[in-house]
């Protein structure tokens, strides 16, 4: 298989608030990819924690960022609330986002915790819609790939069989999966070619030199894979740092919003 490749750059909101942002590009070998897809790009945010006190400048900078970049589809990998659903809030920040071939998303642990129920209400006032054990075919030319979407491991209600009943036996599949130690079972099962992921922050804190991400040493379903691109059997995995901040402020770990272009592998 070819080799995936990434490349990083910084972007600073609009009015210089926030601090700065990392967008990271990566190409990634899709085995099988259908050959209108080469080329085909995917924005990946994840972990909003929308609350009006932990830097909503980062949420509004990433939606700018979508919208400049303007990619086929747009993938949200959960936690977009911490501690409450604040309608008008969700509805403000995401209302921006578009993408022709769609704005996706799953649930996080937070999103469970916090009211599930009421934020779903919420996104279905947005352009999000919500891939709740399910998944969507992206068509081109007469050929497509598969988007598919597990609800939170964490809550026990991830169920990747379901999430990928009837689909195309030869179409490559994308999964969508808020915790990224669900890989090894995505992984297993065989189907999956790249998982996106978020939940770990990146670790949020990190100690300079030795490269240790603090949070994830002691956050469930978020310990094997805590940043970054890794392979996991025949599987690519992407967890994304995301942008909100959950029990301690980012240290030496800044937000980041992720673009995957999808080549042949």
């Amino acid at each position: 298989m070819a080799a995936a490749a990434i490349t990083q750059e910084w972007h600073t909101t609009r009015q210089g608030q926030g601090g700065r942002l990392e967008l990271t590009r990566v190409s990634i070998p899709i085995r099988g990819l259908p050959a209108p897809f080469s080329g085909y790009r995917i924005l990946h945010i994840t972990d909003l924690h929308l609350c009006p006190n932990r830097s909503p400048a980062h949420v509004e900078q990433a939606v700018e960022l979508a919208q400049r970049l303007a990619p086929d589809t747009i993938a949200l990998t959960g936690d977009f609330i911490s501690d409450y659903v604040d309608e008008a809030e969700i509805e403000g920040a995401l209302c921006g986002l578009y993408a022709p071939d769609g704005v996706w998303g799953v649930m996080g642990n937070h999103d469970h915790w916090s009211g599930v129920e009421p934020l779903r209400v919420a996104l279905s006032r947005t352009p999000v819609r919500e891939l709740r054990n399910s998944h969507t075919r992206l068509e081109r030319e007469g050929t497509a790939i598969v988007l598919a979407g597990v609800d939170d491991v964490w809550e026990g209600h991830a169920a990747l069989p379901q999430a990928l009943n009837g689909i195309d036996p030869d179409a490559p599949v994308i999964l969508l999966a808020h915790e990224p130690d669900y890989a090894d079972r995505a992984a297993a099962s065989g189907r999956v070619s790249l998982q996106l992921s978020g939940h770990t922050h990146g670790g949020e804190v990190r100690i300079p030199g030795i490269n240790f991400p603090v949070l994830s040493h002691i956050l469930p379903h978020g310990r094997k894979y805590p940043a970054g691109l890794y392979r996991v059997g025949e599987m690519h995995l992407y967890t994304c740092r995301g942008i909100g901040q959950g029990w301690m402020p980012r240290i030496f770990c800044p937000p980041e919003v992720t673009e995957f272009t999808l080549i042949p592998g």
